[in-house]
């Protein structure tokens, strides 16, 4: 049961498209339904699913940040012990980083740089 309500928070509509063709189908089966219309309504049913899982996989893909540029940030005056100062991102995006400035970074550990951490 655990599981399910894992899948059903992570993604909500393939969960209910599977709940539905779990419920649907064996009552269908139950019935007196000639073998062709339930082959057909299998069919529409498993399409219907595969629809829906497909179109939940597309809308979770990571959108394009090239048109995200980081630009004309300064970072002055900072000490740090152990951590990192830098300015960009932490993603392989294309976005354009250009015009930044640290100036008077102290660190003893860290590193200090412009870009992007991968």
């Amino acid at each position: 049961m655990e599981i399910l309500k894992t899948t059903a928070k992570s993604a909500p509509i393939p969960t209910i498209a599977a709940f539905v063709a779990y419920t649907v189908l064996p009552k269908l089966i139950e019935t007196d339904i000639s073998t062709n219309n339930l082959i057909i309504i299998s069919i529409l049913t498993f399409l219907v699913i595969f629809s829906v899982l497909f179109y939940g996989i597309a809308s979770k893909k990571p959108q394009s940040h090239a048109s995200d540029a980081i630009s004309g940030n300064e970072a002055s005056d900072l000490e740090t012990e152990t951590g990192d100062i830098f300015i960009g991102d932490k993603s392989s995006s294309t976005g354009e980083i250009s015009n930044n400035k640290i100036t008077k970074a102290k660190t003893k550990k860290g590193d200090i740089f412009i870009g992007r951490k991968r």
